[in-house]
């Protein structure tokens, strides 16, 4: 995590603090007092969470968005986290048989200079979504963009995972990762839109395509004016 476990809870709230020691207790352990060691890196833990759990999740519980919305999914800020490449590879903490915590960061899309916001959230391992938490002023509450993109993320992870061959390489079908932004010309951008982002990435996990690599060949770049 960016901040300490406790600098973060000391900025909340006192309903905000509440509700989240709320979430700690149902967690067993708060998420961002975890550090490095006590997770693991492994695409087979994560929860499997398709479309009717992150519907469950994001309309039905919490009311983020709504039906309509997560049907044209492609025009969601944080499906368009996910196919930009802010999304980081999350990482895993088994907290029961049938239960873990799944964090990540998440870039900020209109400001590269700020750090990136923690997000987590605790899912049964049939893709049940029990609990979810973002360091972004929206987290607070229930939802956020930045916890949609990591549902998002999962959901297309483990879609790609069970469709992936013994020879793949470990990880390497999982989203694309934008780690560093680089000044380009304009002709040289990747402007598709969001749509065609989605094509693309449904056409990568359909054919077992090495995600990673593909990101290296269409990492998001920023145009610098000079006045």
């Amino acid at each position: 995590m960016s901040a300490s476990p406790e600098d973060y809870t000391a900025t909340l709230c006192q309903k905000d603090r509440e509700r989240y020691e709320e979430k700690m207790r149902l967690c067993g352990l708060d998420p961002f007092a975890l550090r490095a060691g006590d997770y693991v890196s492994d695409v087979d833990l994560w929860p499997r969470v398709d479309s009717s759990d992150i519907h469950k999740f994001l309309v039905l519980r919490t009311s983020f968005i709504t039906r309509e919305q997560l049907k044209s999914r492609k025009a969601l800020e944080g499906h368009n986290f996910v196919t930009s490449g802010w999304v980081r590879e999350p990482w895993v903490k088994k907290v029961a048989a049938d239960t873990v915590i799944v964090v990540t960061q998440v870039n900020h899309s209109q400001s590269i200079n700020k750090p990136p916001v923690d997000v987590w959230f605790m899912g049964k391992s049939d893709g049940e979504v029990l609990a979810a938490h973002c360091t972004c002023m929206a987290g607070n509450g229930e939802a956020c963009s930045h916890l949609a993109a990591l549902l998002f993320y999962v959901e297309y992870g483990v879609r790609a995972r069970e469709e992936r061959s013994c020879t793949d390489g470990p990880n390497s079908w999982l989203p694309p990762l934008v780690k560093k932004l680089h000044a380009r010309p304009v002709a040289a951008m990747d402007l598709a839109s969001s749509a065609m982002k989605k094509r693309r990435l449904d056409g990568y996990v359909n054919a077992g395509t090495d995600l990673q690599q593909q990101a290296q060949t269409r990492v998001t770049a920023i145009v610098m004016y000079r006045r």
